[in-house]
């Protein structure tokens, strides 16, 4: 609460700044970028901030971005001969996550804004990145009311789920140390489809996932003679088969598990050339470290027994993945309370089903209690059908932006302000 005892009005305030954020949005759309390097997205980021007044810190290895507002001490805690404050009179900080990277995937919503590369925004992390902008306007203005430190963690690198471990190595949750994180995904991942819902699971958000490479090798030769030839395309299918019945026959009823095969990919592409190898990529997902770990030693084990049977062998290798994201229940309840202040009842979800995707804010949830929430706007495409995110057809309504921009606010000050 600020200084005066008045409640700053976040949901009026954001919703005056809704045409810049949506600006924002639509400019960072134009050029979506992969991974960990987004030189275009950390150029346009952090000429905003500057143009804002807000200092951050930009990283080597990777084009994450780092801003921090407020300040460290009370002020009633500093000495009235105006000396050092005492030891231990620091406030609580508060960190806001949004992930800024695209997806290798060619747009075809025909926006007037549509990307200009051949990658595309097609999860909604050009809105995460101009919501946290939106913050940063709103927290600068209010700066000196803060009643502590917010950083806003601009991460690059999700969709590979690297990123956030990069930037923990880094300390970005460090100097100061974050005492909570806060975190929103835009779309329709909540499997909710009414614009503006808000939707938030007391656990459990995400499963764990883990990507992988099964890569076999057979040997090559002429498609006339496959006798003289060990063919690693029917190896191949006959793995992506087995591997399926890991989840139907070899995990109880009811746990909540995933194998998904995405590509199969060969370095030779002719009518008339068997390859000697063939790579399959694919993801492990599941709910509980036992299971996931289960499911990759019995899927390296019929992936090998599956070639070796047919004369070839196989490597089973583990990528890159991330833990699951788990909500801190108190988190939750807190944030609940927050966004009560903003929204109507019916506007608010609680929900018990845990998305089968993936996000590497677990990364950041692990070292620190966090709520992780999800906001509708996913709206329908020129068919009129609402498509799902990673569609080259993916459309939001930007316009509603500013709402998650206003519950993040909203939490973070609240946390900071009462400190539970």
């Amino acid at each position: 609460m600020p200084e005066n005892g008045t409640q700053i009005d976040f949901l009026k305030e954001t919703e005056a700044i809704r045409d810049q954020i949506t600006a924002w949005r639509r400019d960072l759309h134009r050029f979506p970028e992969l991974d960990l390097k987004l030189p275009q997205t950390r150029k346009y980021v952090t000429d905003v901030l500057s143009s804002l007044g807000v200092p951050y810190q930009t990283f080597e290895g990777h084009d994450g971005i780092v801003a921090l507002l407020g300040s460290p001490n009370s002020a009633d805690a500093r000495p009235a001969d105006g000396g050092d404050v005492a030891p231990g009179a620091g406030r609580k900080v508060a960190a806001i996550r949004g992930d800024m990277d695209g997806l290798p995937v060619r747009e075809e919503t025909g926006l007037p804004f549509s990307s200009e590369n051949s990658c595309m925004h097609a999860c909604g992390h050009d809105g995460h990145t101009a919501i946290l902008l939106g913050i940063a306007r709103i927290l600068k203005e209010h700066e000196s009311e803060l009643p502590g430190q917010v950083k806003l963690i601009f991460q690059p690198g999700e969709e590979n789920l690297i990123g956030a471990k990069e930037m923990v190595a880094d300390g970005v949750l460090e100097d100061p140390h974050v005492d909570r994180l806060f975190a929103v995904h835009i779309g329709s991942l909540g499997g909710r489809s009414e614009v503006g819902d808000v939707l938030v699971n007391r656990s459990n958000v995400f499963l764990a996932s883990e990507c992988v490479e099964i890569r076999i090798h057979g040997k090559g030769g002429h498609a006339a003679n496959p006798q003289l030839t060990v063919d690693p395309v029917p190896i191949a299918a006959e793995i992506i088969t087995a591997l399926q019945t890991l989840i139907s026959r070899e995990l109880k009823s009811g746990t909540v598990a995933l194998i998904s095969i995405t590509a199969l990919e060969s370095p030779t592409i002719a009518y008339n050339i068997i390859s000697d190898s063939v790579t399959l990529y694919g993801g492990i997902r599941s709910k509980e470290t036992d299971t996931q770990e289960f499911l990759f030693r019995r899927a390296e084990e019929l992936a090998q027994g599956i070639a070796a049977a047919h004369g070839g062998s196989a490597e089973f290798v583990r990528v890159y993945g991330a833990p699951a994201v788990i909500n801190d229940e108190a988190a939750v309840n807190n944030f609940l309370a927050s966004a009560a202040k903003l929204l109507p009842e019916e506007k608010i979800h609680v929900i018990d089903s845990v998305n089968m995707g993936a996000d590497d804010a677990a990364y950041f949830m692990n070292e620190v209690p966090g709520c992780y929430f999800y906001f509708c706007n996913a709206v329908p495409s020129a068919d009129g059908q609402v498509y799902p995110h990673h569609n080259s057809k993916f459309m939001i309504d930007d316009g509603m932006l500013y709402q998650a921009a206003a519950l993040l606010l909203q939490a973070a000050w609240d946390y900071l302000d009462d400190g539970c």
